[in-house]
């Protein structure tokens, strides 16, 4: 019987970019986490608008510990300053693929700037080891949708009603990884 290999994309230390470091998420991370996350602003569009919640959060955040997901803390390296959290999950070992979601910033940091330096740390690390990576929003949540849309990320159908899917392959990597860096030198 074979075993099934493993694919760890944070590995077990800090990675760190641009002015942002991602760190491992561990669970005794959830008061600080949920500071960021109790503004009710960050979750509008969101369909689980009452994430700011504990009630709501708490399931939210210990999910992702669960099989086949790595999450990550956000941190502003200069300050210190929890900017937020990501995830990847559904890493499949056999296809070489993996979903980035589940990604929230506290309203400061919104922009281009930061939301570009994510990105391209967690694509950085994925496509040293996948082949694909997807993520799913949404079709109501207007930002996450329009900022894959503003990627080059490719849009692909998706069987589940009132979500859209979005792909990055390791083809379309270094166009896209190029644009990122573009939009981080401005």
């Amino acid at each position: 019987m074979h075993e099934l290999r493993q694919i760890k994309l944070l590995g077990s230390g800090v990675e760190s970019a641009y002015g942002v470091r991602l760190i491992p998420l561990k669970k005794d991370d959830l008061d600080g986490l949920f500071q960021v996350a109790s503004d009710p602003e960050i979750w509008v569009q969101h369909p689980d608008s009452l994430r700011y919640t504990s009630e709501v959060f708490n399931p939210f955040f210990y999910g992702a510990f669960g099989d086949n997901m790595e999450a990550c803390l956000v941190i502003h390296e200069m300050s210190g300053e929890i900017m937020g959290s990501s995830r990847y999950y559904r890493i499949d070992p056999v296809s070489d693929t993996a979903f980035i979601g589940y990604t929230f910033l506290a309203r400061k940091w919104w922009g281009g700037y930061w939301n570009s330096c994510l990105k391209l740390i967690m694509l950085d690390l994925a496509f040293q080891k996948l082949k694909s990576v997807y993520f799913e929003a949404a079709a109501s949540n207007l930002r996450s949708v329009s900022a894959l849309r503003k990627l080059g990320a490719e849009e692909i159908s998706h069987p589940v009603e009132g979500k859209a899917l979005f792909q990055i392959s390791n083809l379309s990597w270094p166009d896209i990884r190029a644009g990122l860096n573009a939009r981080i030198a401005q």
